[in-house]
């Protein structure tokens, strides 16, 4: 398989290497969907209630999102062979744990590691593929990254419905334990450092602060940073509240629920694939413009069937699926328009998008929790304010960006 290297030469990644970074980014996605379907038989043995079950979720992404916030400039520092390897083995480790739980409290503490270690994957991942490529080679890496992921939405839920079906709950999080050891099993292989010595920032705590605030003051990294935070509300608002919509208000059963996850996933992977293979063609700003469109729309029919009509299952998962495609095709283009400045930080840049992207994810798991009865039209307005606020920050991009940036 190919592997990275540390010449800055590189302009593009082969198929196996973009296919083994999205393998490792797939952490978050594959260690929330596969226990979904699990979630009210994880309350009855653990005798816990259905919102610290959700805490669990919303925990793993807090932790996933904002941890990256300290592997990004590490990576900077130290490398990003070292911290990718790292958060493997406490990753692998945690998964074990979390399936020997026996209480609620043990569980959410391994599930914060577990997130710990599995964001370091993250942020690397990213870094690499930018020390590796430029513009809208790195757009098209970043959704080839963004397409593999979304296989794990697709197939998760079904498996864990599957795992459940034959055995409990913790087979879920030995199964993530096995997968994380193939994770470190490939790495070691395959992942070569990328970030040369000459390149790397000095690890003094001044330094890191340093990084984050020329990130925070520089203009278009934040507008650009506003509109990926939104559209992920939009994306998680979905993957948080899944369950408690198909599995208590229209009362699926853990299989069913799986199945229907996946499918609604296929709609994301679908946008991906298609920022991948049309980007270098039409350009960034075209992908981006008509998944903002197709969000808009389908938002807005969503929420008319959901206030209308909530019954109409079939017609909302249609709907929801043309909510989620925009997801995959925009998100991808945001970070690789982010990580086109400030190149000697792009650690923390890296971080910084994921850290807030994703741990809105735990924001959003812990708004959501705290509905005494969380409805379909509470969902698609939550959706339909995250595509709105995602548009106008990208047009306020567009308005303030400076030609002579890239």
């Amino acid at each position: 398989m190919p592997q990275a290297t540390n010449s800055t030469a590189l302009n593009s990644l082969s198929f196996g290497f973009i296919i083994l970074l999205g393998a490792l980014s797939a952490l978050a996605a594959i260690s929330t969907d596969i226990y979904l379907p699990a979630t009210a038989s994880m309350a009855e043995s653990l005798s816990a209630t259905q919102e610290q079950v959700q805490l669990t979720l919303g925990i793993f992404f807090l932790a996933y999102g904002f941890g990256q916030l300290l592997f990004g400039p590490l990576s900077d520092s130290l490398g990003r062979r070292p911290v990718l390897l790292a958060g493997l083995y406490i990753y692998t480790v945690s998964s074990l744990l979390c399936a020997l739980s026996t209480d609620i409290d043990f569980l959410i503490i391994n599930r914060l590691l577990q997130a710990l270690g599995g964001c370091a994957a993250a942020v690397t991942s990213r870094a690499i593929i930018r020390d590796c490529t430029q513009g809208a080679e790195t757009a098209k890496a970043l959704a080839g990254v963004m397409s593999v992921i979304q296989v794990g939405p697709l197939i998760a839920p079904t498996l864990g419905g599957l795992i459940l079906y034959f055995g409990p709950w913790p087979a879920t999080f030995y199964t993530l334990s096995i997968y994380g050891l193939i994770c470190i099993v490939a790495a070691h292989l395959w992942i070569k450092e990328s970030h040369p010595k000459q390149k790397r920032q000095s690890l003094h705590p001044f330094n890191i602060a340093k990084g984050y605030l020329e990130t925070f003051l520089n203009k278009y990294v934040m507008l650009l940073l506003f509109a990926e935070i939104s559209a992920s509300i939009s994306l998680l608002t979905f993957v948080t509240g899944s369950a408690l919509i198909f599995s208590q208000y229209y009362a699926l059963s853990a299989q069913h629920y799986g199945l229907l996850f996946s499918l609604m996933a296929s709609g994301i992977l679908a946008g991906s694939w298609l920022s991948k293979h049309y980007v270098a063609k039409i350009g960034t700003h075209i992908i981006i413009v008509s998944g903002l469109l197709v969000a808009l729309c389908s938002s807005s029919l969503l929420l008319y069937l959901t206030r209308y009509n909530p019954e109409n299952l079939p017609a909302i998962v249609v709907t929801l699926w043309f909510c989620l495609l925009p997801c995959g095709a925009i998100r991808p283009n945001y970070v690789a328009l982010g990580l086109q400045y400030l190149p000697n930080r792009t650690g923390t840049l890296s971080a910084l998008f994921g850290a807030f992207s994703l741990g809105m994810g735990g924001v959003t798991a812990i708004v959501i929790g705290g509905f005494a009865q969380y409805t379909p039209l509470i969902m698609a307005i939550m959706i339909a304010l995250g595509f709105a606020s995602s548009t106008a920050f990208y047009l306020l991009w567009r308005v303030v960006d400076n030609p002579s940036q890239p």
